[in-house]
């Protein structure tokens, strides 16, 4: 299984974990689960990464770049 937390960044919900602030994701991690860092496509947008994630290919390959079709002329 793979929990996504997007637009936050790693090193806070690690110490969100750490301080308490987050519960319910520190009993999931006590039971061996662990976080791991997504590396960001290019560009860093969601629906770039999570695209590159769950087809393994890069942006130039699945075509996806935005959430927003951008007419450069405008």
């Amino acid at each position: 299984m793979v929990l996504g937390l997007d637009g936050v960044p790693f090193t806070l919900i690690g110490e969100f974990v750490a301080r308490g602030i987050l519960p319910n994701l520190a009993r999931i991690l006590s039971q061996g689960f662990r976080l791991k860092q997504m590396d960001a496509s290019v560009p860093e947008v969601s629906s770039t990464s999570w695209t590159s994630f769950m087809t393994g290919v890069n942006p130039g390959e699945h075509g996806i770049y935005g959430f927003l079709e951008l007419n450069p002329d405008t």
